[in-house]
């Protein structure tokens, strides 16, 4: 199963290495021998804080492709990730454009 969300980055924390998302929409990819199927849901809008120090970071925009020095306060970004405890690992993080 893959979770990821979709939401604006509410704060960075570069020394920590996380990343703390407004999440307003989040999906459950279950991938079986013949297709992938979806879960969808809305979030109520909560801050989740992903750790990001093995996160994957992508999107391309204008000024080039993103890494992870690149995502700011304020951007739209996809979170994949898994829990693993408590935390959200988070194992791509994909720079969007605004909805």
């Amino acid at each position: 199963m893959i979770e990821t969300f979709l939401g604006t980055v509410t704060g960075t924390d570069k020394e920590k290495k996380t990343l703390t998302v407004r999440a307003s929409y989040a999906a459950q990819y279950y991938v079986n021998e013949d297709s992938i199927l979806e879960k969808e849901f809305v979030m109520d809008e909560e801050d989740i804080t992903f750790d990001i120090s093995q996160a994957r970071f992508a999107g391309c925009g204008p000024q080039g492709c993103t890494k992870e020095q690149d995502i700011k306060t304020g951007d739209h970004v996809r979170v994949a990730y898994a829990m693993k405890g408590n935390m959200f690992i988070a194992h791509a993080v994909l720079k969007i454009g605004k909805r």
